[in-house]
């Protein structure tokens, strides 16, 4: 898995290449957790070039939708492959993220 960074104004977003799963989630969940609870920043991720993410990488999904809500900042999967979506579709979770194709340059109300 390899992770990129871009930092604009409004977004941080981090674009996910390869597998996300119980090897490599880890990383993941330490990016997520740097981003959101030490910068508090609106987080999206673009999960387009993901080729496989098992119940590990959607846990950390989950995570982190759970700390950008308790710190009251956006969370967003941009573009997930066809992959990524139809484990979520599965797991009937594409109700629960924001899930977008992609993101405006305006910061987030509220920020």
């Amino acid at each position: 898995m390899e992770i990129h960074k871009n930092e604009t104004a409004a977004w941080v977003t981090l674009a996910i290449q390869g597998d996300v799963d119980l090897a490599t989630s880890p990383e993941l969940r330490g990016q997520l957790e740097h981003i959101l609870l030490s910068k508090k920043r609106p987080l999206a991720l673009d999960l387009s070039g993901v080729t496989h993410m098992d119940s590990s990488g959607i846990a950390v999904l989950i995570e982190g939708f759970r700390w950008a809500k308790r710190i009251q900042v956006p969370f967003v999967l941009l573009s997930p492959s066809p992959q990524v979506r139809m484990i979520l579709e599965l797991a009937k979770l594409e109700e629960f993220f924001d899930i977008r194709d992609h993101l405006d340059d305006q910061i987030p109300e509220g920020l």
